[in-house]
């Protein structure tokens, strides 16, 4: 019976750790007022920790796994943001900060991030610039969007 106990523990855990994947939620400030998240639970990818280093390659979320609430509001989210997905090419981090390069719109910038572990996942949060990758138009019946939006992502640890 306790072999049986300990066989079925050991599958959970492998279980889980394969299908584990995180999310990214993203803060958007309206102008004149106003605000709301882009979420997603679809991020591909996890994090390597190798002593008090963390590294990791090609995170992604795919741009139609964001939602925001509103359908119409989606449509113009995708409509803005060409290709299929958001990819954090790589990004390293020592002591809580970071630095990484991610590709929106088929456009690789350099960011700068803070994190922390909670459990088997590191929470990452960091600022972005929209007109650094092209993505315009962002006003709709006077309502428009701050450029710069804050991006949380959580992502598991390996």
């Amino acid at each position: 019976m306790k072999n049986l106990i300990k066989l079925l523990m050991t599958l959970t855990l492998f279980t889980s750790l394969a299908f584990a994947k995180g999310s990214v939620v993203v803060d958007v400030t309206l102008t004149p007022a106003g605000s709301f998240q882009a979420k997603s639970k679809k991020v591909k990818g996890k994090v390597v920790k190798s002593g008090s280093k963390l590294m990791a390659k090609k995170l992604k979320v795919s741009v139609k796994s964001l939602k925001t609430g509103i359908d119409m509001r989606d449509k113009h989210l995708y409509k803005r943001i060409s290709g299929k997905k958001i990819e954090i090419v790589e990004a390293t981090g020592q002591a809580g900060k970071g630095s990484g390069i991610i590709k929106i719109n088929k456009i690789e910038k350099p960011f700068k991030f803070t994190y922390k572990e909670s459990g088997k996942n590191i929470i990452a949060k960091f600022p972005l610039s929209l007109k650094q990758f092209k993505i315009k138009d962002l006003k709709y019946m006077g309502v428009g969007v701050a450029d710069e939006v804050t991006i949380t992502a959580t992502v598991p640890l390996k």
